[in-house]
């Protein structure tokens, strides 16, 4: 039997006996309440029977009016209460009733009498009056005497009864005292056996358990409560094997990888690990008893020291990134976690600092940032060249000063908000996506005439737009960003303005133009001199010749000849034009 099925059965048991006396006890209250009500109408009855013998008596001895209107008025008000006394007398057994009965009749037939008595005292001139007042005196006495007496039998009786009762009563309590005595005994017989025993038990297994023993065990594997609690209580110690082995496995993997330290609540060092004293460079006897202010390498200031303390003092944890002094003066980086240990009155009893060394990674970090500065400078240093740089997506991520120089755009206003569609011409987008996708035999996308992998790392001319719409001719090549195992990064665009150099290309053609022009012009000149020369020049040689065939003397001849060599190199002169 299960002890649930007990305890119910002996709690309904219970509240059934308890029930039972609530309601004898009311209704005893109700029979007492009542037979105090009677005892007190009946004694009301015996106290006014007294009263009406003392008055008759006066009347008697003075026959007085005022003795016979008393009189009167105390019959009256014995009257009055007999009533109630009668409806309640039938509650009780037929002696009362009787009783009571005798008492209405006798109170009913005293007015006659007395009457009688008062007519008698009236006519004292009958040769009787005297007789018939002692033997009317006489029976008036005798029978109000008989009122109060069975008003005081009557009070003997209810005497009695109210004993029987409380006799009755005294027996019932006494039954139900030996009833819940017994079902008492029974409960501590079920809870010595099925709860007390079992208790012992785990009092044991749990005394075990407190000093380390998780292979205790209580063994009770009854069907009742106690049994599946016994059931429970191992499975739970058998959890709490399983997870102080899992802890210590995972307390070992800390101890093994990371740096452990210990402190009371002021900060005095109480335990550390061994990586704690690898990377430190002090021994465990030299750093307990210190605090961490040993290995401050003075890098963060009193605020940072502030804030980590008012966040551990107020019972939560802490973590951040400190600078830490070794005892060689090398300086390591460590990403600390501050938890304190709170007793159960809340407050802190340990602080436990579990830290990473991160030296590595924040040199490369710091290296990283340097990189990061040197880029910026040289990417605000190019304020002649836009450099545009997106993410995979085409969202501006770099929008340099020469960007913001060239466009009339902030910064703000691009990085993370915007792709480099919006400053292209529509227009001349459309065009050479239509020429692109002729080539390519598919529908181009804007994007796509940008990133287009055959038209990447080549420099071409591309009108941007600026920011109030003046049109820009720009040199540019798109380039892929990609990460060393390939993997895309984004787009890096990089545009020079051309715009003066298309404005000198422009002029120098037209110079071209012209000077080929004038040089034309030039030719077709000596072309129609050389020509209208070289005849008369031709007469002039082969005249000079004739002449020189003539006879001439020497100076004549030296004239001659002087013409003729002239007219020659003249000649020669016309034909090199």
């Amino acid at each position: 039997m299960r002890i649930r099925t007990i305890l119910v059965a002996g709690l309904m048991l219970t509240a059934t006996l308890v029930a039972g006396r609530l309601v004898l006890l009311e209704t005893h209250s109700r029979e007492y309440a009542r037979l105090e009500r009677f005892q007190g109408r009946v004694a009301s009855i015996s106290r006014d029977g007294t009263n009406l013998l003392v008055l008759g008596q006066d009347f008697l001895l003075h026959r007085s009016e005022r003795a016979a209107r008393q009189w009167h008025a105390a019959h009256a008000e014995l009257t009055g209460a007999l009533p109630d006394v009668t409806r309640e007398v039938v509650r009780f057994d037929a002696q009362f009733q009787d009783n009571i009965a005798t008492v209405n009749a006798i109170t009913a037939g005293l007015p006659l009498l007395f009457d009688a008595i008062d007519t008698t005292v009236r006519n004292p001139e009958r040769p009787d009056a005297a007789a018939r007042f002692d033997m009317l005196a006489y029976q008036l006495v005798v029978e109000t005497r008989r009122i109060s007496d069975n008003a005081v039998e009557l009070t003997e009786r209810l005497a009695e009864l109210r004993s029987m009762r409380d006799a009755t009563e005294r027996h019932e309590a006494l039954v139900e005292t030996a009833a819940f005595a017994t079902l008492i005994l029974a409960i501590a017989v079920v809870v010595s056996r099925r709860v007390l025993r079992p208790l012992a038990a785990l009092e044991l297994t749990t005394y075990a358990v407190q000093h380390g023993d998780l292979k205790a065990r209580s063994g009770y594997r009854t069907v009742d409560e106690f049994g599946s609690l016994s059931r429970a209580f191992d499975a739970m110690t058998g959890s709490l094997a399983t997870a102080l082995r899992e802890n210590q496995a995972l307390l070992g993997t800390i101890h093994l990888h990371s740096i452990v330290s210990v402190t009371d609540p002021v900060g005095r060092i109480i335990d550390v690990n061994d990586n704690f004293c690898k990377i430190s460079g002090f021994s465990r006897d030299e750093i307990l008893g210190r605090t961490h202010r040993t290995i401050n390498s003075g890098a963060h200031d009193a605020a940072f020291w502030t804030a980590m303390w008012n966040t551990i003092e107020r019972g939560q944890p802490w973590r951040g990134e400190i600078c830490s002094l070794a005892k060689d003066g090398r300086l390591y980086w460590v990403d600390s976690l501050i938890a304190p240990c709170l007793g159960e009155d809340g407050t802190v009893e340990k602080y436990i600092a579990i830290r990473n060394d991160i030296t590595v990674a924040k040199t490369q970090e710091l290296r990283l940032r340097s990189s990061e500065t040197l880029l910026r400078t040289v990417l605000d240093s190019a304020s002649d060249v836009s450099i545009i740089a997106t993410d995979p997506q085409f969202r501006i991520k770099v929008f340099n000063t020469g960007a913001e120089r060239l466009l009339d755009y902030d910064n703000a206003e691009m990085v993370g908000l915007a792709t480099p569609l919006q400053i292209h011409d529509p227009e001349e987008l459309q065009l050479r996506g239509a020429e692109l996708g002729g080539r390519l035999g598919h529908v181009v996308a804007p994007q796509a005439v940008l990133t287009e992998p055959s038209m990447l790392g080549q420099a071409r001319e591309w009108t941007y737009l600026k920011k109030g719409g003046e049109p820009v001719t720009v040199s540019l090549m798109v380039s892929a960003m990609r990460a060393d195992g390939g993997e895309l990064l984004g787009y890096l665009s990089v545009a020079r303005d051309v715009t003066r150099q298309k404005q000198y290309e422009q002029s120098l053609h037209e110079a071209m133009r012209r000077a080929e022009q004038a040089n034309h012009a030039k030719t077709q000149f000596l072309a129609n001199m050389s020509h209208e020369i070289r005849t008369p020049m031709n007469a002039v040689i082969g005249l000079s010749y004739l002449v020189r065939q003539t006879r001439l003397d020497a100076e004549q001849s030296a004239l001659m000849a002087k013409i003729g060599l002239a007219s020659k190199s003249l000649l020669a002169v016309i034909n090199d034009i």
